[in-house]
């Protein structure tokens, strides 16, 4: 059985909010594998998982807050129903694209280079993770953002 120190589990979970992100912002239907919604870890086959556990005080609340916040952003935003997808950056170790459709762009992007990445926008952008609004964000290493313009 492989066991990770906390900062390998930490970065783990960093990865998997970004694999997260992607899956639920890029065309098509996100799938969650059993129970990644609630941190469940696993080992090598055939233990990788264990019976889902029901109990709310086992979950690791980090990840699960993150799923509904995630899905949350979705179901509020049309652009990811019927938005065009478009790729403006990757390079680096950083991945940007954009949704778009009549009603609202969003720039969704993910940092897993070496360095900080610093986005600037001609317009203002709300950031749909925490709220603020601005038209420079900074992303630091293995971490996204999710901005919204209003059309």
């Amino acid at each position: 059985e492989m066991s990770l120190t906390y900062k390998e589990k930490q970065n783990a979970f960093k990865l998997l909010k970004i694999a997260v992100l992607l899956q639920f912002t890029l065309y098509g239907v996100p799938s969650i594998y059993y129970a990644d919604e609630i941190g469940t870890t696993g080992a090598k086959d055939p233990f990788n998982r264990t019976c889902f556990n029901w109990d709310f005080n086992e979950f690791n609340k980090e990840v699960f807050g993150f799923y509904k916040q995630i899905s949350t952003i979705r179901n509020s935003n049309s652009v990811f129903i019927d938005g065009e997808c478009k790729v403006v950056k990757a390079e680096n170790g950083v991945f940007a694209f954009t949704r778009e459709n009549q009603n609202e762009k969003i720039l969704v992007a993910v940092n897993v280079g070496e360095y900080s990445y610093l986005i600037k926008t001609n317009n203002e952008y709300e950031n749909l993770l925490d709220g603020t609004k601005n038209n420079k964000f900074t992303i630091e290493k293995n971490n996204f953002i999710i901005l919204r313009q209003k059309i």
